[in-house]
């Protein structure tokens, strides 16, 4: 849904005009069946009106039936045409009022994919399937450090082809695992050591974790929101300072028994999900 109704707020203008056009369409319909039937002439069918009204033609229905008295008497007629009209306006009104409703950016975040093209993918999949505006990686993305033992599925080669791929969904922090040789092979920044949002009235500092962190909080008011990863560990937290810890944890090792997932930021709320979009628990960020 949010999806769809931020494609209509992106071409709201031809919308509003196709709108416009439809109303002054269903409108002259009425007319034009209302002087068919004062002079006994072949009438318009009651679906086209119908029809016509429902494809967002209904404040012009509704007009034609008052100005007009026409159809007033039939029962489909004076509850579905007004029932239609109430629809339209509430889709008018979510549609121009989107980009204020805390929806407008939607971040998906990830952290700590550590060269495993198999979690990548399934990260990619996710992000393409939630239809954010951006995706944001918190760092540790091509390599797991030495006192790590490597899996049979690593394969950073092929994590660089598929990021790659993707280079301008991209919004990157560095990990303590990444390096300038892993910025060598890859075609967008990872070097930041971190980032800064603003959502709404607050402001999100984005950084990998392993220097700044809830022990060793970046300058930040009440009400901001540290954003890490590193830790491989879910968490949502209210720290004594009055500041929103959020971490999304890892798609390839999670710990701590926390889900292998992802999460969602807008500035309403934050939603954290598994790799296969299941909720695992969200948090209200507007009263």
């Amino acid at each position: 849904m949010q999806t769809i109704l931020r494609i209509l707020h992106t071409y709201s203008i031809p919308f509003l005009f196709f709108f416009l056009f439809m109303n002054l369409i269903t409108f002259a319909l009425f007319r034009a069946d209302k002087k068919k039937a004062e002079k006994k002439a072949f009438r318009i069918p009651e679906s086209n009106l119908l029809g016509f009204s429902a494809l967002f033609g209904a404040l012009g229905g509704l007009l034609g039936m008052i100005i007009f008295h026409h159809k007033t008497r039939k029962p489909k007629f004076y509850i579905l045409v007004p029932l239609f009209a109430v629809v339209h306006l509430i889709i008018i009104f979510f549609i121009l009022t989107y980009k204020y409703r805390g929806t407008y950016m939607r971040y998906f975040v990830a952290s700590d994919i550590h060269g495993y093209p198999e979690y990548c993918e399934r990260i990619l999949k996710a992000y393409d399937r939630e239809g954010a505006d951006r995706l944001i990686l918190l760092g540790d993305i091509l390599y797991f450090g030495p006192r790590n033992q490597l899996g049979p599925t690593y394969d950073p080669k092929q994590v660089i082809a598929l990021l790659n791929a993707r280079k301008q969904d991209l919004l990157c922090v560095r990990g303590n695992c990444d390096s300038d040789v892993d910025q060598m092979v890859l075609e967008f920044p990872i070097m930041a050591d971190y980032a800064v949002l603003s959502l709404g009235k607050r402001l999100v500092y984005l950084t990998h974790g392993h220097v700044w962190n809830p022990s060793h909080l970046p300058p930040l008011q009440a009400g901001d929101i540290l954003l890490t990863g590193h830790t491989h560990v879910v968490a949502c937290e209210e720290l004594p300072e009055g500041i929103l810890y959020l971490n999304p944890g890892s798609p390839t090792y999670p710990k701590q028994d926390t889900h292998r997932g992802y999460l969602i930021l807008t500035e309403d709320k934050v939603v954290f999900k598994d790799l296969d979009g299941n909720v695992m628990s969200e948090k209200q960020l507007i009263d």
